[in-house]
């Protein structure tokens, strides 16, 4: 399969090549394809689990295994996009199914950036002005945007939006630019409001 390397039980790999490695070990031992005892987290080419090595096991499921996708740099320090939907990255190509496959698989796609950096996104190259610490508020943000709701459900309108959708790992605080932007906060419940409103009022 593309962007998944046939690996070698003799090559020594890169930090990087031995990151992406594990994770494709780890969604062989997910799917049951390879002995549960195995741990993804220390997992080697060479090591042997189930009478194979894991290379030659990683090599014989490609076809189960979804690539990480590739990040590309703007230019700028530390700033890097990634396009969504990622060939073979995410399952769904409709507006509304990326956004609740983002919402399940977030703790994976969160392993894309690092844990000082925030999401960001953009449309058509228009810049939202908001920050997200994990992608599935980015998500939420999303389904709860007027503007989202209004074209969720229609097919060549949603589509415009997936097509030029970017999401950015950001790496600058808010106060770096003026107070342009702002991190994202879950809008509390109104169970919760009222909650806040009775404490306060004791």
């Amino acid at each position: 399969m593309a962007n998944i390397p046939h690996y070698s039980a003799k090559k020594k790999l890169t930090t990087k090549e031995l990151r992406d490695f594990r994770s494709y070990v780890s969604q062989l031992k997910s799917k049951g394809l390879i002995p549960k005892s195995t741990d993804a987290k220390t997992a080697r080419p060479y090591f042997i689990r189930g009478g194979k090595t894991l290379a030659e096991s990683v090599n014989k499921y490609h076809n189960e295994l979804t690539p990480k996708p590739e990040l590309v740099k703007l230019g700028k320090p530390g700033i890097s996009i990634v396009d969504f939907p990622p060939p073979a990255t995410l399952k769904h190509k409709s507006l509304a199914g990326i956004l609740n496959e983002i919402e399940t698989r977030g703790p994976e796609l969160d392993k894309l950036k690092k844990p000082d950096e925030s999401w960001a996104f953009s449309i058509h190259g228009t810049r939202g002005y908001v920050t997200f610490k994990k992608i599935n508020l980015f998500a939420e943000f999303m389904k709860e945007s007027a503007g989202i709701q209004q074209v969720l459900h229609k097919r060549q309108k949603s589509q415009n939006i997936v097509e030029g959708l970017k999401l950015v790992r950001w790496n600058k605080t808010p106060g770096q630019f003026k107070g342009e932007m702002q991190h994202y906060k879950k809008p509390k419940s109104k169970a919760s409001k009222q909650a806040r409103h009775r404490r306060r009022s004791k």
